[in-house]
């Protein structure tokens, strides 16, 4: 009976034995419901594929859309010696206020003067034998019909008297070309101003009187100290701008006289002021005198549609959207890949408004 007592136990302990291992296998298998978000995994297994880490930063999200503009500076005129040329005379000094097109210096050149001056003589001359002609003619006319009456003696003087005013009218327009033709060559030694202005630099230093007494007999000894000099500067002491034409944009036609806007020009950015000149072209004034910037230069004024001033952002491609809401993944404590769901607010130009879930220099994951 001893035996048999000890076998039951005994066999009693494995089947309870049994059924505690069965239980604990079974435990094993449950697996928890799936949540809304995916599990967790360990950051290191992305080891080997593109991703990285970026943080929070604080800054401006803009939406806004580009006008095309152009730099101009305030127009400056320089006039300065060719390496043949001679400053004859000077007529404005640094200060004097001059309108376009005055001529403000001369250079020298060989006889053209006097040879306007000849052609000008031979003018007068052509001018005082045509009026001579004419008043001679009517006097020959009345002393004949005192006199004869003659109509024959009559056609005679007056075909006479009219082919000699003919010859001398021809020449005299002939003069009158060539005095045209002149006062062109002239310009040509003339500096004149390309714009109404201000003098703001005159060199008289560099004017030769008399080329031969300072040159010797080959004058360019007297020229060569002068070459290149500058002779005068010039300008309208207009402030510089952005200009755009007006139809070059849409969003032109939505902004109004005296509205702020943002220019940017390579790195630099300028805020500036919209005014409307006339009908056809848009200026943005500078509210400080540009730098690193060369007229000409190419520009854009920025359009803002929408915009979120010193808030914190994401790039773009670190935002997921999942669901009707949006998270952002990271590196747990424990390395693990976890989930966070954010609040995003304005997105534009590769930035994204986080409005909340994420505080600055957060860092989060972007594949």
């Amino acid at each position: 009976m001893k035996g048999i007592r000890h076998n039951m136990i005994k066999k009693i302990s494995v089947v309870i034995l049994y059924i505690s291992i069965s239980v604990i296998l079974a435990g094993c298998s449950v697996v928890p419901k799936e949540e809304e978000y995916n599990t967790a995994s360990f950051v290191k297994e992305y080891e080997g594929e593109e991703f990285s880490m970026v943080t929070v930063k604080r800054g401006d999200v803009r939406d806004f859309q580009r006008i095309n503009c152009e730099y101009r500076s305030s127009n400056i005129q320089e006039a300065e010696l060719g390496d043949w040329d001679m400053l004859k005379e000077v007529y404005v000094k640094a200060g004097d206020k001059v309108k376009k097109d005055q001529v403000l210096a001369v250079l020298m050149s060989e006889d053209i003067d006097s040879r306007i001056e000849d052609v000008k003589y031979q003018m007068e001359l052509k001018k005082a034998a045509i009026g001579q002609a004419e008043k001679m003619e009517q006097l020959e006319i009345r002393k004949q019909r005192l006199v004869l009456d003659d109509e024959t003696a009559i056609k005679a003087i007056k075909e006479n008297y009219d082919a000699e005013i003919s010859r001398n009218t021809s020449e005299l327009e002939a003069l009158k070309e060539q005095l045209k033709n002149l006062k062109l060559e002239l310009r040509s030694y003339q500096i004149r101003a390309d714009f109404d202005g201000t003098v703001t630099y005159v060199n008289t230093g560099i004017i030769m009187s008399n080329p031969w007494e300072r040159g010797g007999n080959g004058a360019g000894r007297g020229m060569k100290g002068a070459r290149n000099s500058k002779i005068l500067s010039l300008t309208d002491g207009a402030k510089p701008y952005f200009a755009a034409e007006r139809s070059s944009s849409e969003y032109i036609d939505k902004l109004s006289e005296g509205d702020k806007i943002t220019v940017s020009s390579g790195e630099d950015r300028y805020e500036t002021t919209v005014h409307f000149p006339d009908e056809d072209n848009v200026y943005f004034l500078p509210d400080d005198e540009p730098e690193n910037i060369e007229n000409g230069n190419q520009a854009t004024a920025e359009y803002v549609i929408n915009e979120r001033l010193n808030v914190l952002y994401l790039p773009e491609s670190a935002i997921n959207k999942m669901g009707d809401g949006y998270v952002v993944y990271y590196e747990d404590e424990n390395g693990l890949k976890s989930v966070k769901e954010v609040k995003v607010g304005l997105s534009a130009a590769n930035r994204t408004e986080i409005v909340s879930g994420l505080k600055f220099g957060d860092s989060v994951i972007v594949r």
